[in-house]
């Protein structure tokens, strides 16, 4: 196996197939001829794969979202029905980690207006003025920034303001700067995006580890489930 950033074992991989686009699989095993998979399947809809074809794979590795090309080998049977994938040439990084957006759900933050030498850190930390925080939902977030709903408050948070937010990640409480780059609408909802401002690399990495952890775990547990039901089917 060449070295180069490669999926784990039960690693969730998404794959391109001709026509079709985003399908979900899971790594099942490797082999000395090459990597299994689980029958790919896009929102319940099993497809299968013909032998010779070529596939892109891609899967959320160290380094960010990787992707690949093989061909698929065979259909294998034994001991579960897979496909078997030859090993890339090369594996390439096609969005960094810092840049990876996650959507998320139920994830929210604490926002208030700053001036911009407080962002800046121009200001004596001991006789900052009191702030007053308002809570939003946030809608995106990667370890370069994040967009979160302002709903009323979209003629405040305007583009080049700077605010101060409070991010509540389950796993990690961050604090940072930021400066909003734009405001825009889904469903007649507004929603600010901001660029986080000096957040130091010990505080983006777990912004970034919440990401991976959070993208992994979502693509094992649907496909668990997907998997538990086709194995039923098969009875």
């Amino acid at each position: 196996m060449p070295e180069m950033p490669f999926p784990s074992m039960l690693e969730a991989i998404t794959l391109d197939y001709k026509i079709s686009k985003h399908m979900h699989s899971m790594i099942a095993d490797f082999r000395n001829d090459g990597m299994l998979i689980y029958p790919p399947d896009r929102k319940g809809t099993a497809f299968n794969l013909s032998v010779g074809g070529r596939v892109t794979v891609r899967f959320c590795g160290d380094e960010g979202v990787c992707e690949f090309s093989s061909t698929v080998l065979k259909k294998v049977k034994e001991p579960f029905i897979s496909y078997l994938l030859s090993f890339p040439d090369q594996v390439n990084v096609v969005q960094r980690r810092e840049f990876y957006r996650l959507k998320v759900r139920d994830l929210t933050l604490n926002y208030c207006l700053v001036s911009r030498k407080e962002a800046e850190g121009k200001l004596d930390p001991n006789k900052l003025p009191s702030k007053e925080y308002y809570q939003g939902i946030i809608y995106d977030i990667s370890g370069r920034g994040v967009s979160f709903l302002i709903g009323e408050r979209k003629e405040e948070i305007q583009p080049k303001k700077f605010l101060h937010l409070q991010i509540d990640l389950d796993t990690d409480f961050i604090e940072s700067y930021a400066q909003v780059v734009r405001q825009f609408s889904i469903d007649d909802e507004v929603y600010a995006g901001a660029a986080l401002v000096g957040l130091k690399k010990n505080r983006a990495d777990k912004i970034i580890a919440y990401i991976f952890k959070t993208q992994r775990e979502k693509r094992r547990n649907i496909l668990r489930l997907r998997w538990s039901s086709w194995k039923m089917e098969q009875r």
